[in-house]
Formats: C-alpha cells, sequence, structure tokens
C-alpha cells in the first residue's frame, strides 16, 4: 500500500491504506466535505474520511500492478447502481420465496394454489439470478439463488408426486368402481 496515488470518482490524490484491517482509500485532508459524502466516503471518529474498497475495486488496483503509482477510478456510480439494484431484488426475492411456501403449505395441494405457489417461487429464483448478476460479491443474493432453486425443486417434486398420486388413485377407482360394496 506504499505511496499509490489514487483519483476515485472526483476525489483527486487519494492514499490507498489500511482502516481497521480492511483496504480502504484516504481521502486528502482538502477535499470538500459534500463530494466525499457524494462519492460514498465515511468520516472516521479521528476526523479522516475513507472509503473501504470493494473486492472488485481491490481487484483493479491488483491488476494495476506495483509499478504503478496512480490508479484511477472512473465510472463507478454504475457499480454503485448494480449494488443497489442487487439488494432491492434480492429482497424481493427474499420476500417472493416465503410467500411461494406458505402458499404451498397453507393452499393445499389443488391446482390453483401448486401453480401460484410455483410462480413465486419461479419469481424469486429469476429475481436472485438477476440480483447476482448485478452484484457478483453480495452474498446474500447467492444464498437467496440457492434457497429459491432449492424450493423450487422440491415443489416440482411434490407436483410430480402429487400428480402421480392422483393419476394412480383416478385409475384405481376407475377400474374398481364396478366391484359391489
Amino acid at each position: 500500500m506504499n505511496g499509490r496515488i489514487i483519483r476515485y470518482l472526483e476525489i483527486k490524490n487519494c492514499t490507498l491504506t489500511e482502516q481497521n484491517g480492511k483496504p480502504a482509500l484516504l481521502a486528502p485532508e482538502d477535499a470538500e466535505t459534500e463530494r466525499l459524502k457524494d462519492n460514498g466516503f465515511l468520516q472516521m471518529p479521528d476526523g479522516k474520511w475513507v472509503h473501504f474498497l470493494t473486492k472488485s475495486e481491490q481487484q483493479v488496483i491488483g491488476e494495476a500492478g506495483q509499478e504503478q503509482t496512480e490508479i484511477v477510478f472512473i465510472g463507478l456510480k454504475n457499480a454503485d447502481v448494480s449494488a443497489k439494484t442487487s439488494r432491492i431484488l434480492t429482497v424481493i426475492s427474499a420476500a417472493l420465496l416465503p410467500l411461494g411456501i406458505l402458499t404451498l403449505c397453507l393452499g393445499g395441494v389443488t391446482a390453483g394454489w401448486m401453480l401460484l405457489a410455483l410462480l413465486m417461487l419461479t419469481g424469486a429464483l429469476i429475481l436472485s439470478i438477476a440480483a447476482v448478476s448485478y452484484d457478483r460479491d453480495n452474498s446474500v443474493a447467492k444464498a437467496m439463488l440457492f434457497f429459491s432453486i432449492a424450493f423450487l425443486i422440491c415443489a416440482l417434486l411434490l407436483l410430480f408426486f402429487v400428480t402421480a398420486i392422483r393419476s394412480a388413485c383416478d385409475s384405481c377407482e376407475e377400474q374398481c368402481h364396478h366391484i359391489p360394496g
């Protein structure tokens, strides 16, 4: 982290440092407070402004090599928007998943309730995939993707077994309806 100067969006002359064991950018003392806030910097108790680096930002710095003394981050607002979009999609997916499961459990095994539950679980899966594609570092989105896949598979298996049992019962009833008693 030795003496590398970094331009992070609108903040020039940031210094690469470590805060609380995490890689961070230290803003220059003459930077405007509003500009620092707008660009994702946090004020520490000692009055210094820092921006904790995301994994993708750390990767950019790592790929720059040690001999490069100036690194410029531009266009990262899109990354911030992607992370925010990912969080929103994850929350919606996290709401749809239990709704689908509750519909499945409380609605019964009728065709309408099963279809509604499958639509909710499929929606949760699609939103989880979108959340992960927006921000691959979002571990909650990855967990929601795993649970969405698992519950959707369970619901499809339940639908298969219910259909098979109904078919077997209908077949038995059809074959046995002429037996008296």
